[in-house]
């Protein structure tokens, strides 16, 4: 997986997480990571075409465009990335609609370091199984 240019899209607007999850991407093996402070700049990054990402992780509470808003727009878009959704509250409303629109795996926040990264890991190890 090192070997690789995996890149990865962040949106949150928490600059403490956003940190935190480009550490715990960087980790884990991905060299470039992009992101993004809603899902209005998160679109922008994705119409630029530019990037083929390896996983999306996404607040799901932000300002201008939600992590849901977002998520459905870029299932429209890519439909087989993974995309984690981060939430502050475990609310299975919010859960089930973000598994309907798409999402892969959905965590609550906080998270450690250690466990966002263990879990990136897992989840980017299995989508390169996947596709060998």
């Amino acid at each position: 997986m090192n070997e690789q240019h995996l890149s990865a899209l962040i949106v949150d607007d928490d600059d403490v997480v956003l940190r935190v999850l480009e550490k715990s991407l960087v980790e884990v093996g991905i060299t470039n990571v992009v992101s993004a402070r809603d899902g209005v700049e998160a679109k922008a990054i994705v119409e630029d075409g530019g990037t083929r990402f390896a996983v999306v992780v996404s607040d799901l509470m932000m300002p201008n465009m939600d992590g849901l808003e977002f998520l459905e727009y870029f299932r429209g878009v890519d439909q087989e990335t993974p995309f984690i959704m981060l939430t502050m509250v475990s609310d299975l409303e919010d859960h089930t609609k973000a598994k309907s629109l798409g999402a892969t795996h959905f965590f609550t926040k906080p998270l450690s370091f250690e466990d966002i990264t263990a879990r990136l890991r897992t989840i980017l190890l299995n989508e390169f199984a996947n596709n060998t």
